[in-house]
């Protein structure tokens, strides 16, 4: 039987375990009765410098699988050191004993006792990983494509180190690219220590915005006090940038570090997990603070921070183990031991997902977001890349084929393109980074006449409601073929808060996040399913809005704090008068949205033109548009009237 979906979604969350996964399946596939039986004894000699956590994660996965007995197989993995005797049972049922599957992992040089291996169905020995294995592993994580040459270039990196580098989002190329950058002592699986001798400065980042005002003003601090003028209590400890992967919080850290000319200690959760077990995991953690302290000035960056948890958030069997770890990563930001001269730097995608402690007065204090580069980013970044070998019009036109992609998926079109010329002796062209794009589909016509509609529902609605100004309203030309997700339009709002967010602002929000639909239905009769579907969307949005309203801010029918998040929905759910208000506002704002759409329809209608026409349309051009439009139907009424009155006089 295969197996659950849910299981394979925790295997593969480790891509060193699901690549051991594959092997162990691979060495296992013709072991016939162990595989259909209800029981068995297997063992699995492990190929040389094999890492042991993750093979044993892997077995403990593989006979977890459903098989022909209706009971539960109770996976149970024995692990046998490298000396001769060291964990052989001297009875065999001590084992069997223990479960009706059993799978012992030992070197291959280990000789296995006669009473074993007379035992056991199998006696088998695990080939090295290879490419294959890495390809499979990496598709049931469903991680995107993947190349035989990358999936090569991964087999070569220790598992603890690639199980710290392949977080999900990130591409293989990626993942070597980081893992080659930090240098050596990385590759050796030693703590990552770069030298700040090379590499970019601040001034040399893109989008950055207050993160880097403030790796400046550390610069400044961290000089002044290397020459004494301040104390290290009037120096900022830390930083935490979040932001989606590749939006350059990696690139910040080093950037920062070589402008303050120290070195930068590397360090994550899941590297200092590698390890070992928590004594081992504790160990690491705090070797990493050591080793920074000694370096003194240094910067310590812990990349994503957000996997330590929230303690608030943690239950079940792993609750105490998980609550040892926040309280040992807090003693190491301020403990009994001072770690003065450290400036410690989290990166993280989620950082709702982290305990409130770590980002208290004294720890890290300042929390930065770092959104995707813009257009204007996108094109700066790519004449960084390549200089003035290509002109500047023609990489902004690039770019602007480029919405929402980040500054790491621009260098690596910009590595395709520059490998492209290289390969024939030749300096970079426009053509070279326009064959790395990714294949375009054009949008047919209608497709663009809906989102154009939806999205000038939101303008229009917007600005009579008076949620906010608008910078631009755009849709696209065409579908990105290596884009699995894809943001159809959107309408820039400048919000500007200058009126507490009571339950009528909150409907007005809501109704402006469901004039789309509205806009929709009064034009085609219906609404598509672009509403909703995904985290980020109208109706998620507008449901969490309205969540947050009633369980958290006291603006329903009950004076009750239950979640401290606008973004979680999941409690609605476990509350069903909750579930009820909610759906209620969201029913009252879409009928109202309905009914503002219908009496602004010929302004929508104008936008939309306009937006199908020219594809961006600007804050003030979307003004003329409505005025324009506003005027025309004054026109036609007072036409309408004279005609109305001219047959009332005869």
């Amino acid at each position: 039987m295969k197996k659950p979906r849910n299981a394979i979604a925790r295997l593969a969350a480790s891509l060193p375990t699901a690549i051991a996964y594959c092997a162990v399946t691979r060495a296992l596939r013709h072991q016939h009765r162990f595989n259909q039986l209800p029981s068995g004894l297997v063992v699995l000699k492990l190929p040389p410098d094999a890492s042991v956590s993750h093979y044993q994660a892997a077995a403990k996965a593989y006979i977890n699988v459903p098989q022909t007995s209706r009971r539960r197989i109770d996976p149970f993995v024995v692990l046998i050191g490298s000396k001769k005797d060291d964990g052989w049972p001297k009875d065999i049922a001590d084992w069997l004993g223990h479960a009706l599957k059993v799978v012992v992992l030992c070197n291959g040089d280990n000789i296995v006792p006669f009473a074993v291996a007379l035992a056991a169905d199998a006696v088998v020995d695990v080939e090295p990983a290879t490419s294959r294995d890495v390809i499979s592993a990496w598709r049931m994580g469903s991680r995107g494509p993947i190349s035989s040459e990358d999936a090569e270039l991964l087999l070569k990196i220790p598992f603890p180190i690639l199980d710290a580098a392949a977080r999900n989002g990130r591409s293989a190329a990626e993942i070597v690219s980081r893992v080659t950058e930090a240098g050596e002592g990385l590759a050796e699986g030693k703590e990552g220590t770069l030298k700040a001798t090379s590499g970019p400065l601040l001034d040399d980042l893109v989008g950055m915005g207050e993160a880097e005002e403030w790796g400046r003003e550390l610069a400044r601090d961290l000089a002044d006090w290397k020459q004494g003028r301040i104390s290290w209590s009037d120096v900022d400890r830390g930083i935490l940038l979040s932001g989606p992967p590749g939006c350059g919080k990696t690139m910040f850290a080093k950037a920062l570090a070589n402008t303050c000319g120290v070195e930068l200690i590397s360090g994550s959760l899941a590297r200092w997990q590698a390890a070992g077990y928590l004594n081992a995991l504790l160990k690491s953690m705090r070797e990493a603070f050591a080793t920074a302290k000694e370096k003194a000035p240094s910067i310590l960056f812990i990349d994503e921070i957000d996997a330590f948890g929230d303690r608030a958030k943690f239950n079940g069997h792993n609750e105490q183990y998980c609550t040892e770890v926040v309280a040992g990563l807090l003693e190491c930001l301020d403990g009994v031991d001072s770690r003065e001269g450290v400036i410690v730097v989290g990166a993280a995608n989620h950082p709702d997902r982290l305990d409130a402690a770590i980002t208290r007065s004294g720890r890290l204090d300042r929390h930065v977001r770092v959104s995707l580069p813009d257009r204007k980013a996108r094109a700066e970044i790519l004449h960084r890349l390549f200089g003035d070998q290509i002109d500047r019009p023609d990489l902004e036109s690039i770019a602007a084929r480029l919405p929402n992609r980040s500054g790491a998926d621009l260098e690596r079109l910009a590595r395709e393109g520059i490998r492209r010329a290289r390969r024939q002796s030749r300096s970079p062209t426009i053509a070279d980074l326009e064959a790395s794009l990714p294949e375009r589909i054009a949008m047919p016509r209608e497709y663009r006449w809906r989102i154009a509609v939806h999205e000038a529902g939101h303008a229009v609605v917007g600005l009579q409601t008076g949620y906010g100004t608008i910078r631009q309203v755009r849709i696209p030309e065409w579908f990105e073929a290596d884009v699995e997700a894809q943001v159809d339009g959107a309408v820039e709002f400048e919000i500007v808060r200058t009126e507490c967010r009571t339950l009528t602002r909150i409907e007005h929000e809501a109704t402006t996040l469901m004039a789309g639909a509205a806009a929709e239905r009064m034009m085609f009769g219906h609404h598509s399913a672009g509403i909703g579907g995904k985290a980020g969307s109208d109706l998620h949005r507008a449901t969490a809005l309205a969540t947050a309203a009633y369980r958290s801010w006291g603006l329903g029918d009950r004076l009750t704090f239950m979640e401290e998040t606008t973004a979680s929905t999941a409690g609605l759910a476990f509350d069903p008068s909750a579930h009820r208000w909610v759906s209620e506002l969201l029913a009252s704002c879409f009928e109202r949205a309905c009914r503002l759409v219908l009496e602004r329809r010929s302004a929508i209608e104008s936008l939309s033109e306009k937006l199908l026409l020219e594809g961006t349309v600007s804050g003030e051009d979307v003004s003329a548009v409505l005025l324009a439009a506003d005027a025309d139907v004054d026109r036609r009424n007072s036409r309408r009237g004279a005609k109305r009155s001219a047959r009332a006089a005869v």
